[in-house]
């Protein structure tokens, strides 16, 4: 039997307009946290160089070429990130802390990281880097067998070190221009290039938005399976790093710059 016509139809169209503006809501939601992974991957890896940083702030600008035509936007960006994390993420590490037993979160942090090492291995070939290859893919291959999936780091121990390769690395190899210093909303400080790079892993992450289909006409894992993932992987890394962002953030006399200094050394590097 037909519904046109019926009383219920107006309601049950708006039920469906409903449903696809829920989805809509849950993809964008789920691309600012996919998109956001890397930002906190960059700060886990510098940690140590925010303090010595801010210790010869000025002798570390004297040697790095700084680009940032858009400061008082990015300053804008800057404070904006700041009040997500203190209104969204900073509560959510609370409770994450409280929750999950310190053991199980290193567990979680080394499964993010096992995830992106295919990236590490397929931009170190494009580069020519064939050592660090090798060992990025060794890495991969030991944690995702006796290290279960990469709960367990067991190519760590057995000194098994490699540099992380990825997109934006591969363009600079190529001497693709830095562009100009970005500060992105809820992403963090990026670049031009890096940020393009960004973008280029995430339409063929076969675990992520998938754009081209890589892998199959069918995604590996369903969309809300995706977000659940990702956002447990960006919460897993911030509690990594928010020690550190603590002390800097009381250290500092301009956060926007030291975190600008840190992350163009990191580039340098």
């Amino acid at each position: 039997m037909s519904i046109k016509g019926c009383k219920l139809t107006p309601i049950l169209y708006s039920f469906q307009g409903f449903k696809v503006a829920h989805r809509i809501a849950i993809f964008l939601f789920g691309f600012f946290i996919l998109l956001s992974q890397p930002s906190v991957t960059f700060a886990e890896e510098y940690d140590d160089d925010f303090f010595e940083l801010e210790s010869d702030f000025g002798k570390q600008e004297e040697f790095l070429t700084i680009y940032d035509p858009l400061e008082t936007f990015n300053r804008k960006i800057f404070y904006f990130n700041e009040g997500v994390d203190k209104y969204l993420m900073k509560p959510i590490n609370v409770g994450y802390r409280l929750i999950i037993p310190k053991i199980f979160r290193k567990s979680i942090n080394n499964i993010s990281k096992n995830l992106s090492r295919p990236f590490d291995v397929i931009n170190s070939l494009i580069q020519g880097d064939i050592v660090n290859a090798r060992a990025s893919f060794s890495s991969l291959l030991i944690n995702s067998t006796i290290g279960l999936l990469g709960i367990f780091d067991v190519a760590k121990s057995k000194n098994i070190t490699f540099e992380k390769k990825s997109v934006g690395s591969t363009l600079a190899h190529y001497n693709v221009s830095r562009g100009p210093y970005l500060m992105l909303p809820f992403l963090g400080p990026s670049d031009a290039r890096n940020f393009s790079g960004i973008l280029a892993e995430k339409l063929v992450d076969p675990l992520s938005i998938n754009v081209f289909k890589i892998g199959g006409s069918k995604d590996l894992i369903k969309d809300a399976y995706t977000y659940e993932l990702t956002a447990i992987s960006v919460i897993s890394q911030y509690d990594q790093i928010t020690d550190l962002l603590k002390g800097v953030r009381k250290d500092s006399f301009d956060l926007y710059a030291t975190i600008r200094v840190a992350y163009l050394q990191s580039q340098n590097n």
